[in-house]
């Protein structure tokens, strides 16, 4: 199980200094607005999967799926303004992440330079023109323990261009849900695709009878040359996913991508997105459960009271150190980050305090 064990994200776009230490095997990002939780995620993403371009490009198209590659990707650099180019090139400041990942560490340093590429395409060999190519150039030292830092570049154009991953350094298993992760049917398919393949689909399926007893399955269908999915009600018979709530397809989004992150870290934010408040106490304790049978480590942002009182009731019993909180709010140094364990969670929960 690859598990993080800590974090520290020194630069990554407004963070800095932020410390999660001892996590758990669920646990949960509370705060304020735009006090960076999402960005958390994120950078857990990258540190994970460092010279992985779908990593890279996921982290910005969740954002923002229709915006500009180049631009997406020079906004997660500190202090990064609008691209302009007025010059030859322009240089970013450094990206700085620390982890440990079951016992061994990580660090990422990135910086990313950006420049226009006269470039010609294989449709434009008549031409005896070229075409301007803004570039993003990613340059990155990756290192693990005492090792000499290993060096990867990735070029990232405002057109399409095929990246091969490096070798040399080790992937960890991270998926992500986003707070419109339920509502991309092409991402459901992919996550739903690899369920089947894996025999793991069963679980989605119960996940889904939580919210309607009468669900039995789910497929893929492509009718008129194109997929969708499926669900076969007992009483409805066959119908699309989209007939259902946002809650049922959000907690299906989790149960496909947790299926997918076995072994791994399953990142979700705001995580009671689209979930009533009373479906919460049951759709957690199975998020939980599932979770462990998969030993998939959970890490989540939540603006909800209810969502942590529900993870509460999902540990009644368990150890103090296997749901972890932590409290990040802005400072005029940086951020600051506070960790609670269960014991401390609770104590703080029944003497009626707001923990977000």
């Amino acid at each position: 199980m690859a598990s993080l064990e800590e974090l520290c994200v020194g630069t990554y776009r407004s963070l800095r200094d932020v410390r999660l230490e001892r996590l758990g095997r669920m646990n949960l990002l509370v705060g304020g607005n735009n006090a960076g939780k999402t960005s958390v995620l994120e950078a857990i993403g990258l540190v994970a999967r460092p010279v992985d371009p779908g990593q890279w490009i996921q982290t910005v198209t969740n954002r923002d799926a229709s915006g500009p590659l180049v631009d997406g990707l020079w906004a997660l650099f500190p202090g990064s303004t609008a691209l302009t180019l007025e010059g030859e090139s322009e240089e970013s400041r450094p990206i700085s992440i620390q982890a440990r990942f079951e016992g061994q560490s990580r660090q990422l340093r990135a910086e990313a330079l950006a420049f226009i590429e006269q470039r010609w395409a294989d449709s434009d060999r008549a031409s005896p023109d070229p075409r301007s190519d803004v570039v993003v150039r990613l340059q990155m030292e990756v290192s693990a323990g005492d090792a000499t830092p290993m060096k990867h570049e990735l070029d990232f154009g405002s057109t399409p261009r095929r990246l091969p991953i490096p070798h040399g350094v080790a992937l960890f298993r991270v998926f992500v849900v986003t707070p419109m992760t339920h509502r991309s049917t092409a991402q459901l398919i992919t996550h739903l695709s690899h369920v089947i393949d894996e025999g793991t689909k069963g679980k989605a399926v119960e996940l889904l009878r939580m919210f309607d007893p009468h669900v039995s399955d789910v497929l893929i269908s492509r009718p008129f040359g194109r997929d969708a999915i499926r669900v076969v009600h007992e009483r409805r018979g066959v119908v699309d996913l989209a007939t259902f709530g946002d809650g049922m397809r959000r907690a299906f989004a989790m149960s496909v991508a947790l299926s997918r992150a076995s072994g791994g870290i399953l990142l979700v934010d705001e995580i009671e997105s689209a979930i009533h408040a009373r479906a919460l106490d049951s759709v957690l304790p199975w998020l939980v459960r599932a979770a462990g049978e998969a030993k998939v480590q959970i890490v989540a942002t939540t603006h909800s009271l209810e969502a942590v009182d529900a993870s509460l009731g999902a540990f009644v019993s368990a150890p103090s150190d296997e749901v972890i909180t932590y409290h990040l709010r802005r400072s005029e140094g940086g951020h600051a980050c506070l960790r609670y364990d269960l014991d401390g969670l609770r104590s703080l929960r029944d003497e009626g305090l707001d923990i977000r």
